[in-house]
């Protein structure tokens, strides 16, 4: 027995050291440049080892100072050698304009000590510019009317579009009466399975499609929303009410020198749609879920961001641009179509964009977007003139009792917000005042009285109105 507890006690180091390894942090994945804007605080992990990586943490803080934001990682399974890249759950508020050193380290190999930690600590100095071009993620989700799980993704995209900056949210339908044949050959060649959504087009590298699905959105978004502009994206579109007509100059110029099949393309898209047919909703025998008992299908459901046309067809317009492009190049071309009929221009909003096509479909990437309302023609009488667009989101949403919207308005007016239950009984006012024109964070607070559900918000600023979806969850 002694010479066993003897044993066990010269075999007890090698134990429990027997999964400690070397991580070594390799870089910092922040562009130098960059615009105002929440940021994703990325890098590149190898190991060294000599044992497998299953978990760490990574820390980071900005210019030596304030708070120190840890993300921790679990269950990776990182073999010897092998690298991974990794995005920090705590998003950077890049607003302070002028350079910045974003500091990171890593801790805890495994649960325990690094057996080099010379190779896990780097900063980078990056720079936050107003002229810094802006790089827009367009967001193309798949959905259906019938489809039962895609208003789970829908919530999804609610606390997305609150958190995530220049992000384009785009519905693409497939199989019901709000597709197209457009938009159904884009679901048939690059979909996976109801509800996916497709982020500027990227096959990433551990997806088997281009289309990732919704519980992967947020990760994968993170991974995409430093990418530097490749090209500046703009538009100018005038609409004549007269003949319903809609012209769009889309123009491109590039930042850098590249090769490759460029189109240009443009969706007219709708910014809600309260569907006669409702929406199909699983989650309505699911206890404790948001959506429980909302119905199924779920009655006057407002389908936001509904693309009815793709203008330049699936793959875009070919042929306009040159096959190599330099820095400062610059392109364009003209869109023609018409709304529909007894619509206003209001209602809908067009998204500009260039992309590169390629025989393989996971070669064909969105390079940048750029959204714009529909502008009357300068021919037009002051008193048909369009009025603004008011924008509201909510996060998180789903929401428990404490939260924020966030509201954008184009003038100084005077803005009432208020939340309505299903039944559309008025259950709280959430502003009600003169705001100025911009952007604003109005914190809420839910009564604890206040039930699980889905509820609206509806309000005005001036001549706009706006609705918008609002789930509950206790």
């Amino acid at each position: 027995m002694k010479r066993l507890l003897l044993f066990l006690l010269t075999l007890t180091p090698t134990l429990l050291c027997a999964q400690e390894t070397d991580v070594a942090l390799q870089d910092i994945l922040i562009p130098t440049e960059n615009s105002p804007g929440l940021k994703a605080v990325r890098g590149r992990i190898t190991n060294n080892g000599p044992n497998v990586l299953d978990g760490l943490h990574v820390n980071y803080r900005v210019n030596g100072q304030g708070e120190v934001f840890t993300h921790v990682i679990s269950d990776l399974g990182l073999e010897v050698g092998e690298s991974f890249d990794f995005s920090h759950d705590e998003l950077w508020d890049a607003t302070e304009l002028g350079d910045h050193s974003v500091e990171v380290w890593l801790l805890g190999p495994n649960g325990g000590l690094d057996l080099n930690n010379d190779n896990n600590l780097q900063s980078k100095t990056v720079s936050v510019a107003e002229d810094t071009p802006i790089k827009y993620i367009l967001m193309e989700e798949f959905a259906a009317i019938w489809c039962g799980w895609c208003p789970e993704g829908d919530l999804v995209i609610d606390s997305l579009e609150a958190e995530i900056p220049n992000l384009i949210i785009n519905k693409l339908h497939s199989d019901d009466h709000l597709s197209s044949q457009v938009t159904d050959s884009l679901a048939a060649v690059m979909g996976n399975g109801l509800p996916c959504a497709m982020l500027n087009r990227t096959k990433f590298e551990d997806q088997y499609n281009v289309a990732v699905t919704y519980g992967h959105w947020r990760s994968k978004l993170l991974e995409v929303l430093n990418e530097p502009a490749q090209a500046i994206v703009h538009s100018e579109n005038s609409y004549d009410p007269v003949t319903g007509r809609l012209s769009v100059s889309v123009s491109a110029e590039f930042l850098e020198t590249m090769q490759g099949d460029f189109r240009f393309n443009c969706h007219l898209v709708q910014k809600e749609n309260v569907s006669d047919m409702g929406q199909a909703n699983f989650y309505d025998v699911l206890e404790g879920h948001p959506l429980f008992e909302q119905g199924n299908p779920i009655a006057n459901y407002p389908h936001k961001n509904v693309v009815l046309e793709v203008l330049g067809g699936p793959w875009g317009q070919e042929g306009l641009i040159d096959d190599i492009v330099a820095y400062g190049q610059h392109y364009e071309t003209v869109f023609e179509t018409s709304l529909p009929e007894g619509s206003s221009p209001s209602d809908f909003y067009l998204v500009s964009y260039v992309q590169k096509f390629d025989e393989e479909k996971f070669g064909r990437t969105i390079i940048n977007a750029f959204p714009q309302e529909i502008q009357l023609s300068t021919a037009t009488s002051i008193d048909q003139i369009q009025t603004p667009h008011l924008d509201v989101a909510v996060h998180p949403n789903p929401i428990s009792r404490r939260g924020w919207i966030k509201v954008r308005i184009p003038e100084h007016s005077k803005v009432n917000l208020r939340l309505y239950d299903a039944v559309g009984k008025e259950v709280m006012i959430i502003v009600d005042e003169e705001l100025t024109a911009g952007e604003h964070n109005i914190a809420i607070e839910l009564a604890e009285e206040l039930q699980s559900g889905m509820y609206l918000i509806r309000g005005n600023s001036g001549d706009i109105d706006i609705s918008s979806r609002l789930v509950v969850y206790k």
